[in-house]
């Protein structure tokens, strides 16, 4: 796979992975950017992101993305971080009006703990959130 980063988007993940926060309140962590469209949001800041947070955390990452698009993002994720590293991509489909017997709830408990341990990353929709 060939993969160009261009110096923006070092300058972007860099600036989302390590903020230079005027305040010294760490609950203080949420970070916005915005970004035009064509600059690799996606298809290279993303996975960049997603690699490193998940490799210097101890919680699963979640990357929230619009329903029509999971499948898309599933794939190219799934393509750069599955074949490049090794990381699984978990779509994950769950709502509260579904319910789960108890069965189904160990599976997704033990499917979140092994992603835990195996740095995979969550996939979901703002649909799957509520």
């Amino acid at each position: 796979m060939n993969i160009t980063i261009r110096e923006l988007q070092i300058k972007v993940a860099q600036h989302m992975t390590q903020p230079n926060m005027k305040t010294d309140d760490s609950k203080l962590r949420n970070i916005v950017m915005q970004m035009n469209m064509g600059q690799g949001k996606t298809l290279v800041i993303l996975p960049m992101l997603a690699v490193n947070l998940s490799s210097s955390n101890s919680s699963l990452v979640r990357i929230i993305v619009l329903k029509s698009l999971l499948p898309t993002n599933h794939q190219s994720l799934g393509y750069k971080l599955g074949g490049l590293l090794n990381r699984r991509i978990f779509p994950f489909a769950g709502r509260r009006d579904m319910n789960f017997n108890d069965e189904q709830l160990n599976q997704i408990l033990k499917r979140f703990r092994q992603g835990l341990c195996n740095y995979d990353i969550i996939l979901t929709s703002p649909h799957y959130k509520k």
